[in-house]
């Protein structure tokens, strides 16, 4: 958790392009997948070697902290995929008779939405931390 938190570096995370951000959020949930993957197959290679041995651990205990964290990168990515969407309004130029009207409304919508960004922006905590 701590190396995926340093790598996705969450204090400048919504201040990079979206699609950047996006991409690292991405790659640490595949990491985080791949490190609960490698445990559950050493379990079962090790059930199958050790038959009367197995392991005790309580999978739904061991991960809490890890499954907490990649809910909260998931949250994060959705967020980046939103943004990544609104960007395309930024250049929406819609034609015919009501085009003009139209294309201000898309526009203040996307005011609306670069406001709301700003805030998410100016929080003080890291939107990264399982235990806030």
């Amino acid at each position: 958790i701590m190396k995926a938190h340093e790598f996705i570096n969450p204090s400048e995370l919504l201040n990079e392009e979206a699609a950047e951000a996006h991409e690292k959020l991405v790659t640490a949930l595949k990491v985080c997948g791949f490190l609960k993957k490698v445990y559950f197959d050493y379990k079962l290679r090790a059930t199958k070697e050790c038959p009367n041995n197995p392991w005790k651990i309580q999978n739904s205990a061991l991960f809490v902290r890890l499954d907490a964290f990649n809910e909260r990168m998931m949250d994060v990515l959705d967020l980046t995929r939103t943004v990544m969407q609104f960007e395309k309004l930024d250049r929406v130029e819609i034609g015919g008779n009501k085009g003009k009207q139209l294309t201000e409304i898309v526009a203040d919508i996307f005011g609306e939405f670069n406001k709301a960004l700003e805030k998410m922006k100016a929080v003080t905590y890291d939107i990264l931390d399982i235990s806030v």
